[in-house]
């Protein structure tokens, strides 16, 4: 165990805290993003659509960078901007279905970890 303030902390706790942290200041930024462009949030049927539309946006930008790869639209793509749209979109389903992804992750992956 670490200690905190000189108090001992379990480091589960100290996960999920650090996790719960990352959610929150993710998810403020989502909220202050739909605030000053006037968005409206989504349900979390519309915005699990909103997300699948996002991987197939960020999809298209990967096949868009092979070489041999041919489109009939010629538009501009960019990989990184796409994931970030799709980060943005997975917290936007999190906040309508009450959900904190981070800390599940890396709750998910000391699990993992631990029965290796």
């Amino acid at each position: 165990m670490n200690d905190l303030m000189g108090l001992p902390v379990d480091p589960a706790l100290q996960d999920w805290l650090y996790g719960q942290q990352v959610d929150s200041r993710i998810k403020l930024q989502v909220m202050d993003y739909y605030e000053q462009r006037g968005l409206v949030m989504p349900d979390t049927e519309e915005a699990l659509h909103f997300l699948v539309s996002e991987i197939g946006e960020l999809s298209d930008a990967y096949v868009h960078q092979k070489k041999d790869w041919i489109r009939n639209n010629e538009k501009e793509r960019d990989l990184a901007e796409e994931a970030a749209d799709v980060l943005m979109m997975l917290y936007v389903l999190s906040l309508a279905a009450d959900i904190h992804p981070f800390t599940r992750l890396i709750k998910k992956m000391k699990e993992k970890l631990d029965h290796e």
